[in-house]
């Protein structure tokens, strides 16, 4: 067991330290040196959620149809580490542009099979999947609170290359099975998967839920200068949170529902204390409470997920909850961020995300009713 999840393990750090966390500050950066115009780096910052509306489902059905998951996720990684490099090389912006648009279809599934991976080799126990995926979020804790240290002492770009690089030689080395013992999974089980009524209930709960982390994720910079905080205040409330994260994916035990319905009653407190924030200290001590807003949230979500997933089907049923939870529902709340900050400003667009907690979490006690304590809710 231990000799599968450690090089798995070391794919979530090496994702989430080299793209997530490393990658995401050098970007703007590298698109602004480049010349681009404020509405092309948006667009081009996009890339990775536009891409997460789709091709992490297309990807995971792909892998499941030709029953060789681990092949597809090392394709992913090498294919996203040499569009990395052409990006990091290239001269102009319409070279960066399609380099970027390549990095962000390579990559955007590697979340997705490495979890489907990771259920397969704990037997689909999500408690134990939170667990060996807390280590993506402490390396992303430790790359972006590293940043200083990168840059000053090589070209930022060459860490994301060294961890993707890593993260395909460990995931070739890992010992897993090309390919998997069940018989691939014809359209028809497809087909019967997406018109699971509950499971799609549930996934759009989840949509509910991280929509309403939209405005944190893209404007918690922007109202924090705002208010008049300090420079620094979004990047530690940024390391706080990845951190609480991390406790958050080891807490959750036993039935899913409660821990659900408890995450999205603290996440909407959490979303009116930061748009009603006085002192840069309220604002970050708040921030905790992503332990439960992300950590202990995927945990339980994987479980009920899993509970309705059949086996032959991992890799596509992680692949639309990810389209579908992170893609979509990420998107339409970025978006829908951007548009009320414009209308109403930074304080209201955290209320309004506190006042769509609560529709969650309605959401989520008319979809599962008498079933939330159920250990699996099926």
């Amino acid at each position: 067991m231990i000799q599968r999840l450690a090089p798995l393990g070391f794919v979530y750090a090496a994702y989430y330290a080299g793209v997530v966390g490393t990658l995401s500050l050098w970007l703007p950066a590298r698109y602004r040196d480049l010349g681009a115009t404020g509405t092309q780096m948006g667009f081009l910052l996009s890339m990775g959620s536009l891409a997460a509306c789709g091709v992490p489902f297309a990807v995971g059905r792909l892998a499941d149809w030709t029953r060789r998951p681990v092949f597809v996720l090392r394709a992913s990684l090498l294919m996203g580490s040499v569009a990395m490099l052409v990006l990091a090389r290239a001269e102009t912006l319409a070279i960066a542009s399609v380099s970027a648009v390549a990095m962000s279809i390579s990559l955007c599934s590697v979340p997705t099979l490495t979890d489907s991976l990771t259920l397969e080799a704990v037997d689909r126990s999500a408690e134990k999947y939170g667990r060996v995926r807390s280590l993506g979020s402490l390396g992303y804790v430790l790359a972006t609170a590293g940043y200083p240290i990168w840059t000053s002492s090589a070209p930022e770009v060459a860490v994301g290359l060294v961890v993707l690089g890593l993260a395909s030689a460990c995931t070739a080395r890992s010992g897993a099975s090309e390919r998997v013992s069940s018989a691939g999974a014809g359209p028809g089980a497809v087909a019967r998967l997406i018109s699971d009524r509950r499971l799609m209930a549930l996934l759009l709960v989840f949509s509910l839920h991280w929509a309403a982390v939209g405005p944190y994720h893209s404007f918690l910079p922007i109202v924090t200068s705002d208010l008049g905080f300090s420079d620094a205040a979004a990047s530690r409330a940024f390391a706080l949170a990845a951190t609480a994260e991390i406790a958050g994916m080891w807490l959750v035990r036993g039935p899913p529902g409660p821990w659900l319905l408890v995450t999205f009653a603290l996440s909407s407190l959490r979303w009116l204390l930061t748009g009603t924030a006085t002192s840069e200290t309220s604002l970050l001590a708040v921030q905790l409470l992503h332990g439960f807003t992300f950590g202990a949230f995927v945990t339980a979500a994987q479980k009920l997920v899993v509970a309705r997933v059949p086996q032959k089907l991992r890799a596509t049923g992680q692949g639309l909850f990810f389209s579908v939870v992170f893609g979509v529902g990420g998107g339409l709340g970025t978006i829908a961020s951007g548009v009320s900050y414009e209308a109403l400003g930074g304080r209201a667009i955290f209320v309004g995300a506190a006042i769509l907690e609560l529709v969650a979490a309605a959401a989520l006690l008319l979809t599962l009713g008498p079933r939330l304590t159920d250990q699996h809710a099926e």
